[in-house]
């Protein structure tokens, strides 16, 4: 019995976080170049500039379905592209790839952010705010599924644009997934976005 009023809180209050979340939201973008430039941030923690070649960007415009015009993350693509086909860290071959793995490498080359913990522990962080809405993703969100019945949040990718995201999977490739296909889009959680 007691164990039946935990679950019941538990799921009145992550209910409550979600509808919560699906109110209007800043249109904070966390990579957006001219925020960084008046803020100071350097393009990576690294401090190098990234650009993509012409045939880059098209490959991206192609596979995203987009004009090669869109592809202005140069950072993000470039981390994309050299760990799109990888099973591994292309730096370190002793290390496969999953989910968490990909998303938090991505993060620290792209954003210089800190990711901590597994997708449960990244959807409860303070610094990330929580939306329901897919027509509110903006690229570099985060974005949460239940891939199994243990765990109410338990794979991450990393939204890139028209409702594509990158993201691996334990023993596969590192790819660029379609959000509206059925086992995506009936296994999506929730979204996050690092709060300004």
């Amino acid at each position: 019995m007691i164990n039946d009023l935990l679950k019941k809180t538990f799921l009145v209050g992550f209910t409550l976080i979600l509808v919560s979340s699906c109110r209007s939201k800043n249109d904070f973008v966390i990579t957006d170049d001219y925020v960084d430039k008046e803020l100071g941030i350097k393009p990576g923690k690294d401090g190098k500039q990234v650009t993509l070649t012409e045939t880059e960007k098209k490959y991206f415009a192609l596979k995203l379905e987009v004009m090669p015009s869109e592809i202005n993350n140069d950072r993000l693509y470039s981390f994309v592209k050299r760990w799109e086909g990888q099973t591994h860290n292309p730096d370190d071959k002793k290390k496969s790839v999953n989910d968490v793995y990909v998303t938090k490498q991505l993060y620290s080359f792209v954003y210089n952010k800190k990711l901590s913990g597994l997708p449960a522990d990244m959807v409860t962080d303070k610094k990330i705010e929580l939306f329901k809405a897919t027509e509110n993703l903006k690229e570099g969100d985060l974005l949460f599924f239940r891939l199994n019945d243990d765990d109410i949040i338990s794979h991450v990718g990393v939204y890139l644009k028209n409702n594509r995201f990158f993201s691996a999977i334990q023993g596969d490739d590192a790819e660029i997934f379609n959000l509206k296909k059925d086992y995506w889009k009936n296994n999506f959680v929730t979204a996050g976005r690092y709060k300004q």
